[in-house]
């Protein structure tokens, strides 16, 4: 009967299932982002749409379904992943339109009828007492010396971002120059490309400490990942762990208390902070003509705020 020829026609179909189509997808932007970006990507697909849509047929996928299933996804982790794998699912939909392989994206136009996101800040100190207590938290617990609670102690000091901290690898770093030579990965379109960092006193001692236990790995930080170091939410679970609330601060919460205070209470030039956090020059004309380094004021700065953070 007709319903049975459907039924085998649907089942011999030689369509491709999204699965396939989004990992051809996920190899090809592989070799276009970052690799930070590229396992974000990555794991929010895995999580949120491969269980559910993964073994359908392209032409089985239907927008409506799609939009209903992300925004459980937006009530049980967030507004902003909702839409960030929206986005994902209708890239990977380009794609499989591009190849011929759909005849339209069921997802364009979708995303604005998800929940719109809070823009949230990363919670941060400007209080030196909150500062000089959170401090003291990060230097004297009973976990302060294994390679997660260095991890923790170095990120005020040096306050990049995490993952940039986290993939530092000892053969970048001189410790008779007390620098730290470091390719920047979020994005070379906001940020430096490339970073010099002046490692103060404090921060080397954490590093000669950090050497004794992973001096003959590749990474400073190294740990248990498929990278080979310790992950991002090791670190925010520590933190957590020895009592610095989540609303307090979080690793990347540094980096604005870093600019704030640098500028309000150690009266630095706020271009030569923003230098040191690897942010590109705000000149409208950008880097054709602004090219200075102003390397002895950044390395001035950065032993001027470790000690304050050990003052405050």
């Amino acid at each position: 009967n007709k319903i049975a020829r459907r039924k085998i026609q649907k089942t011999t179909s030689k369509g491709k299932t999204f699965e396939q189509i989004a990992h051809e997808f996920l190899e090809i932007r592989k070799g276009q982002v970052v690799e930070s970006t590229w396992d974000k990507d990555e794991s929010r697909i895995k999580r949120f749409i491969l269980p559910t849509f993964g073994n359908k047929k392209l032409d089985e996928i239907h927008g409506r379904d799609v939009l209903e299933h992300l925004k459980t996804v937006s009530e049980t982790n967030g507004k902003d992943t909702a839409i960030r794998t929206m986005n994902q699912v209708g890239q990977i939909l380009g794609y499989a339109l591009s190849l011929g392989e759909v005849k339209y994206n069921v997802i364009t136009g979708l995303a604005k009828f998800l929940p719109t996101p809070t823009e949230n800040h990363h919670p941060a100190i400007t209080c030196p007492v909150q500062l000089g207590e959170v401090i003291y938290l990060l230097e004297n617990n009973n976990q302060s010396k294994d390679t997660i609670g260095l991890a923790c102690r170095i990120v005020p000091h040096i306050f990049l971002r995490i993952s940039e901290i986290l993939a530092m690898r000892w053969e970048d770093i001189d410790f008779r120059k007390k620098i730290w030579d470091t390719d920047i990965s979020k994005t070379k379109k906001k940020g430096v490309s490339e970073l010099r960092v002046f490692l103060s006193e404090p921060v080397i001692d954490i590093l000669k400490q950090c050497k004794d236990l992973t001096g003959d790995k590749g990474f400073v930080f190294a740990g248990g990942n498929r990278k080979g170091q310790i992950d991002d939410s090791t670190v925010r679970n520590r933190m957590k762990l020895i009592g610095i609330d989540k609303e307090v601060t979080k690793p990347h919460g540094f980096r604005a208390t870093a600019l704030s205070m640098g500028e309000d209470v150690l009266k630095f030039d706020t271009r030569v902070i923003d230098m040191c956090m690897a942010h590109k020059t705000k000149n409208p004309l950008g880097t054709a003509y602004d090219r200075a380094e102003r390397l002895d004021d950044r390395k001035k700065f950065m032993n001027a705020w470790s000690d304050y953070l050990f003052d405050c």
